[in-house]
This record gives structure tokens, sequence and C-alpha cells, in this order.
């Protein structure tokens, strides 16, 4: 997990995606996004790239960073993407943007105004 307790007024673009220990994607469960949304880096984040293990942490994070405005997000419990941007869209905002990530098929991104 990241160091979430660096505080640097300047940081606005987090790429939490990557692999972990095992060689496979690092999902981030409920408790890490949580401590994310709490840390001083998430509270200023603008621009999130995360791989999550529920699709009820995107809702989470999409409500809870309050500067966050776009999102790359690839989602363990999904379908595919088409059934996960139906599933989202009913609960977020209207004023997101759903689109799939073309460079990286398993992924979406999210504009948030």
């Amino acid at each position: 997990m990241p160091p979430y307790s660096i505080q640097s007024s300047s940081v606005r673009h987090l790429n939490l995606q990557g692999w972990n220990y095992s060689g496979n994607h690092q999902f981030y469960s409920e408790q890490q996004c949580l401590s994310l949304i709490q840390s001083p880096l998430g509270q200023q984040c603008q621009y999130l790239l995360i791989e999550v293990d529920k699709r009820a942490n995107i809702i989470h994070l999409v409500q809870k960073m309050k500067y966050l405005r776009a999102l790359n997000v690839r989602c363990n419990d999904r379908k595919d993407n088409e059934e996960l941007i139906k599933w989202l869209k009913p609960r977020l905002p209207s004023t997101c943007t759903f689109a799939n990530d073309s460079t990286a098929p398993n992924e979406i991104r999210l504009w948030i105004r």
C-alpha cells in the first residue's frame, strides 16, 4: 500500500495501478480505499488510477474524494465494462460521464463535474 501520509500540496495525480508481490493486479479493498479517501493525498487528488475489488468502492471514491475530477478504474467484480457502467450510472451523480478506456480494455474512465 502506498504511503498515504505523504503531504505535498502539489500532488494531484495518483496512479495506484500495479502488481502485488504475487504478480497479480493489486485490487484495493474497501478498507484500503477508505484509508486513501481519508489521507492527505486522497483529500487533494484530482485524477486517480486504481484497481478496486468491489464496485461499491468506486462509489465511495467518487462520493468522498471531494476534488476528484477523473477516475480510471478496473473493477475485479465486473462481468464486463458495459455491465459495470450500467450498474454505476444510477448510483452516481448525473454529472458523471463514462467511457471505456481504449488503451486498457478492462478499465473504465469516469469524469466527474
